[in-house]
């Protein structure tokens, strides 16, 4: 649900710099969605990464999110750098690409989410000794009161610890969400949405006040939760559990397909009709990448997400090997 609100905040995004949506229903949404969608997902970090270190040890837990947060991170800002100046013509805000290119990289400015999320496992590792409610209490003035440091993905690393935090003190007790009754988890979830969206909307409202960007943050991800016990064990559940499993492709895809369905969307349709323009890029940025996720292994394309294990090139050569005893 939350990579689902990702795509469509940045299709809503991309109408408003088209000047195809705006008002305040425009702007209402917007507040809406980007004050808890990016919260769910470092909550969601933090729920088993205690478990993680405990089960891998420091070194190894540290080279596998290299491997699978800092590796895609790189490889896809090379990306960014390479193509930027083939697809800038299709962007509203082309992306200032400067010549300081590793500086550039160094500092998140390529993709913010996977960097700063790199460096919160870094700060989980760290922090990991010091008692969980105390270090939730410590995190709360860091997010709020951290000076301002002219880089946003390093901002970031400091204000989002403590939904981190938050996770790591949930961690697995968040399986108990699955005894509440979806009778009560139903109304409960859209109402404490309702009571959000009602907070951050109005004219006038240029932005959320900092001082609920926790509470919301917190408020929402809780919903989320909520919401997902909802539809558990149906068939939307098994939707967007096959959406979340590819989430990291998603993330990483979803830019160029929301960029091209917008397009293919312009040739074919010539109005400018809201609903369309929402729908259309919106599910053509989370199904394709997903479908490409999927099925990384047979068309050899899984280095785009994470670095390759030796392990994985063993088992695809041993699986090669046994095809013609099994044909026999």
């Amino acid at each position: 649900m939350a990579i689902t609100l990702v795509v469509l905040g940045h299709v809503i995004q991309g109408l408003g710099h088209r000047h195809i949506w705006g008002g305040s229903a425009y702007y209402d949404l917007q507040r809406f969605i980007y004050s808890f969608h990016m919260p769910a997902f470092f909550f969601v970090s933090g729920l088993f990464v205690q478990q993680s270190i405990a089960k891998r040890g420091g070194g190894k837990f540290l080279a596998e999110k290299s491997r699978t947060i800092l590796y895609p991170y790189v490889l896809w800002a090379i990306f960014i750098i390479a193509l930027t100046p083939i697809i800038s013509r299709f962007q509203s805000f082309p992306l200032a690409i400067s010549g300081k290119y590793l500086l550039g990289v160094l500092l998140g400015e390529y993709s913010w989410f996977l960097y700063t999320l790199f460096f919160l496992m870094v700060l989980a590792l760290i922090t990991r000794r010091i008692p969980g409610y105390l270090l939730f209490v410590l995190s709360i003035p860091l997010s709020y009161f951290a000076p301002d440091t002219g880089f946003g993905a390093v901002n970031a690393i400091m204000m989002y610890f403590v939904f981190v935090v938050a996770g790591q003190l949930v961690g697995q007790k968040i399986s108990s969400i699955n005894r509440i009754s979806p009778w009560i988890a139903a109304p409960v979830s859209l109402a404490v949405f309702a009571l959000m969206f009602w907070t951050v909307s109005g004219e006038g409202i240029e932005a959320t006040p900092k001082i609920l960007f926790i509470p919301l943050g917190l408020a929402g991800t809780a919903a989320l939760f909520l919401l997902a016990r909802v539809v558990l064990d149906t068939a939307p559940e098994r939707w967007f559990a096959w959406i979340g499993e590819a989430a990291i492709g998603i993330f990483l895809l979803h830019p160029y397909f929301q960029g091209a369905g917008r397009l293919v969307l312009t040739r074919v349709y010539h109005g400018t009709a809201v609903l369309p323009q929402i729908l259309v890029p919106t599910l053509t940025a989370i199904l394709l990448p997903a479908l490409l996720y999927h099925f990384r292994k047979p068309l050899h394309i899984g280095f785009l997400f994470e670095f390759p294990r030796k392990s994985d090139s063993k088992k695809s050569s041993l699986q090669v090997q046994e095809v013609p005893a099994q044909q026999l």
